[in-house]
């Protein structure tokens, strides 16, 4: 078995939005119960309502970024993808294509399965790069 994603996957599925989560929402609940009659009424209520809409901000972001990576392995059979709590094997054969997405600092994998599988139709997860390359000579028909 081959692994095709990066090791950083585990990192910006749990770690990062974990320590963000925590750090952000304690300071929310601070400013909720904290008095700041201090700075006026109105500035006070904007600093809560805005640094909430913040948190549910993160809360979108980390759900449509972060929490849809997946790790990734392979064989000359069976992809296995997984989400560190559930672990699924695909045949080869229910690839349909593999679709590269830029994101400036780093690139996603698509892979799009003919009929949906555990985690939906598609699996995204950022590749290792020397060993996704070397995988991805040997298929070059899911290339899009």
């Amino acid at each position: 078995m081959q692994r095709v994603s990066s090791n950083i996957t585990l990192v910006l599925m749990v770690f990062v939005p974990i320590v963000w989560l925590t750090f952000f929402g304690a300071l929310t609940i601070t400013l909720w119960y904290y008095n700041l009659d201090y700075y006026g009424a109105i500035p006070g209520l904007a600093l809560r309502l805005g640094l909430l809409l913040f948190m549910a901000a993160s809360l979108l972001f980390f759900y449509l970024t972060c929490w849809r990576l997946k790790r990734v392995e392979t064989d000359e059979h069976f992809i296995y993808v997984t989400n560190y709590i559930k672990h699924v094997r695909y045949p080869v054969h229910q690839v349909a294509s593999v679709k590269k997405r830029n994101w400036g600092l780093f690139h996603t994998f698509t892979i799009r399965l003919k009929t949906p599988g555990s985690f939906g139709p598609k699996v995204t997860f950022i590749p290792s790069g020397r060993f996704f390359d070397e995988y991805i000579a040997r298929h070059p028909e899911w290339t899009e």
